[in-house]
């Protein structure tokens, strides 16, 4: 059975630790592959000195170039590239699909609710490779990522504890702990937004279904009029 979006957001939040991320990224990877099979992943975290890659593959090398990705941390907007005729305003990006064999592109901006700017980039070896995707599943997927992955960073950075020179173990300090609780409650807020967020999806699904059954029982009725009537 596959998993529901709250129980996908749910695992990225418990994968949090004080890992840089590593688990957060394990879980990503998975949730991807069965909501929108790839060939190529990577999540790309932009950094003052540029941005920092994480593969979901065993491809160590870039998928999107820095033309496409400084736009989309830029403008945080869901990107498809259905064929390599689309990116042709992404030169470099372009370039590196055709030399690895790839032909389209889904761009999902990680989450600006206080996690870091950047993308999830996937990508297919045959053109229209997204259509079927569920953004309703993946944008606030990769918007928990990139918060998570956030919080992950925070926390193994407050557990570091170099020895000083006289050998005593440096415990953490106010701020460190600080900055753990703060990236704390925002992962919860952004916890209880995606939760709204399901509850208005599904509020719209479960509308629009009552809509086209009151719709199919109009018409029926309708026919059923007519056919009396001959």
């Amino acid at each position: 059975m596959m998993a529901s979006l709250d129980q996908h957001l749910i695992a990225l939040a418990a994968a949090v630790g004080p890992d840089g991320g590593d688990g957060v990224l394990r879980v990503l990877r998975d949730v991807l592959c069965a909501q929108a099979p790839f060939e190529a992943a990577e999540v790309a975290l932009l950094h003052p000195a540029g941005f920092q890659r994480f593969t979901l593959t065993d491809d160590v090398e870039p998928i999107a170039a820095e033309d496409l990705l400084l736009d989309v941390s830029g403008r945080p907007e869901v990107r498809r590239f259905d064929e390599p005729a689309d990116l042709d305003v992404f030169p470099r990006t372009r370039e590196r699909l055709v030399r690895r064999g790839l032909k389209s592109l889904l761009v999902l901006p990680l989450s600006q609710a206080g996690g870091g700017k950047g993308a999830v980039v996937l990508a297919r070896a045959h053109t229209f490779g997204f259509v079927g995707a569920s953004l309703r599943v993946l944008v606030p997927v990769a918007a928990m990522a990139g918060l998570a992955l956030d919080w992950a960073r925070a926390l193994a950075r407050s557990t570091r504890t170099p020895e000083p020179a006289s050998g005593v173990p440096h415990a953490p300090d106010a701020h460190d702990a600080a900055e753990s609780e703060a990236t704390i409650l925002l992962l919860r807020a952004e916890l209880e937004r995606q939760h709204a967020l399901i509850a208005t999806l599904t509020a719209e699904r479960d509308a629009a279904l009552r809509e086209n059954e009151t719709l199919r029982k109009d018409s029926s009725r309708m026919f059923g009029s007519r056919r009396r009537r001959r």
